[in-house]
């Protein structure tokens, strides 16, 4: 298996043992940033969620889950670099 599917599998099975979709984005590691950010890029291209499950060998729920926690910590992280104008 290529490092991005263990990427993808390492964090499919950290989003599936955090029943709390909340926590899994506060403790979403940076290989699962990735793939999440994978995941996002697929979507807004137009792919649908059972071709993004398939690429990254999940459920359909398990790759919403990850597109959305890059979604949070990209916004997340943007806030923090934003320089404070005022």
């Amino acid at each position: 298996m290529c490092v991005l599917g263990r990427a993808r599998r390492d964090a499919k099975a950290r989003l599936d043992a955090g029943a709390d979709s909340t926590h899994a984005m506060s403790t979403l590691a940076e290989e699962d940033f990735e793939v999440g950010a994978h995941a996002q890029r697929l979507h807004e291209s137009g792919t649908p969620w059972s071709a993004i499950r398939t690429e990254l060998v999940c459920t359909s729920d398990t790759a919403r889950r990850l597109a959305n926690a890059y979604v949070t910590l990209a916004d997340e992280r943007a806030r923090k670099d934003q320089l404070s104008l005022f």
